[in-house]
């Protein structure tokens, strides 16, 4: 049979109500969602309690980008200008897609972990599609704004500054999309010297962002 990759989960039966509904929340989400830079989601188990995904044995974005930083010349040779600007292409298709449901989804925790590689042939050429993925802080967005509130489990690296502790919207993804970006021109951690807290402080107070190399 396929190989699966299995979300494990913790005792359905010590969940609180709001736990119980989150988690059908994600469940109800990725069950609805069809696209081809979207995670693909099977199925769900209650005993044991676990969500069946669909495996990309090829890790994730950032892994990639971390061993081309490194010097692997495999993983260089997946990086090349036209590569990149597929993958971001398929980040972008798959973006629009959530944004465009009716309600709009917006993914709580877009960077480049949970970018998922999937080896195909586009154009008669083995290369990576992106799968957008881990949507247990995505969120059907409502109100006017269109926003969801940001949780502190989001990583500050990939967050706009101006949504901290508040609504997370489209633009905000378009942030984080912009980090990713640069992620590709650099294959670099965007503020891989400071902790998590520095990078809070540094960009919310003193505007701080990741430099564009010269060249």
């Amino acid at each position: 049979g396929a190989q699966v990759a299995v979300k494990k989960l913790f005792a359905v039966q010590n969940m609180d109500d709001k736990e119980y509904q989150s988690l059908m929340h994600e469940v109800t989400l990725l069950g609805s969602l069809s696209h081809p830079n979207i995670m693909r989601f099977l199925a769900m188990c209650l005993d044991p309690p676990c969500i069946v995904m669909q495996y990309y044995p090829h890790g994730s974005l950032f892994d990639l980008l971390h061993k081309a930083h490194k010097g692997n010349p495999k993983a260089a040779k997946e990086l090349t200008w036209s590569k990149r600007l597929d993958m971001l292409r398929d980040v972008a298709s798959g973006m629009q897609y959530l944004h465009s449901r009716k309600p709009p989804v917006i993914h709580g925790d877009l960077r480049s972990p949970n970018l998922l590689l999937d080896l195909t042939i586009d154009r008669e050429r083995p290369r990576f599609h992106v799968k957008i993925a881990d949507f247990g802080l995505a969120r059907l967005a409502t109100g006017a704004t269109g926003s969801v509130m940001v949780s502190k489990m989001t990583n500050p690296r990939w967050l706009a500054p101006e949504v901290r502790g508040g609504g997370m919207g489209r633009r905000g993804r378009v942030y984080s999309f912009s980090i990713i970006m640069w992620e590709m021109l650099t294959w670099r951690q965007p503020y891989q010297d400071m902790m998590s807290v520095q990078v809070m402080f540094s960009t919310v107070t003193e505007n701080s962002r990741p430099e564009v190399p010269p060249d």
